[in-house]
């Protein structure tokens, strides 16, 4: 499960009002000591890969950011879809090495809250399954998504384990393929639900 943070590497937490100041701290991601023991502010690039791990802002929302962050995605996922499924395929293939990318550059530890860049590759990768936008099916993209997404079930327990950015991004990856295929299966058994 992801904790619960609400900011960007860089960032220090304020001990008396227990939240994050903007700002360098001795030992955050992208800062390094000058002489006399000054803090650097992190680069420009180390603040762009965390709003870009966080979703563009969306991994900040108060509660359940995993959950919002999904809803935010097949919604727009959805949209992509309906403009041409290579659109939302791009979308798919850029959120995953992107956020991977992002993921390391910024230098994340662990699998905080805050970055959701991983929910928006996995539930877009679940909507490649449909042909078309329709309720059900996207509503079913979603609830397939959030479930292996959540449970961890089989292989998506498995990349959850790993560490780094290849284990912040693979297991949403993972679940999204899953629910991706049992997507397919369910359009191909039940094809009116899809209409």
């Amino acid at each position: 499960m992801k904790r619960a943070e609400g900011h960007f590497p860089g960032d220090t937490p304020d001990p008396q009002a227990g939240r994050p100041v903007t700002g360098p701290a001795e030992n955050a991601p992208g800062v390094t000591a000058g002489g006399g023991g000054a803090a650097k502010i992190p680069t420009g690039g180390v603040r762009v890969c965390g709003i870009i791990a966080a979703g563009l802002g969306v991994g900040h929302a108060p509660l359940a950011a995993g959950t919002v962050a999904s809803a935010v995605a097949v919604m727009t996922g959805a949209g992509l879809l309906l403009l041409s499924p290579w659109l939302l395929g791009l979308a798919a293939l850029l959120a995953t090495a992107g956020g991977y990318l992002a993921v390391k550059r910024a230098a994340i530890e662990g699998d905080p809250g805050w970055v959701v860049v991983d929910e928006f590759a996995g539930q877009w990768i679940t909507l490649l399954a449909l042909v078309s936008p329709t309720v059900f099916g996207v509503i079913a993209a979603f609830i397939l998504f959030r479930l292996f997404d959540i449970t961890k079930l089989g292989p998506v327990g498995w990349a959850d384990r790993r560490h780094g950015a290849f284990g912040i991004m693979a297991d949403d990856v993972i679940a999204g393929v899953i629910a991706a295929a049992l997507l397919t299966g369910l359009r191909l058994l039940r094809p009116h639900w899809f209409m």
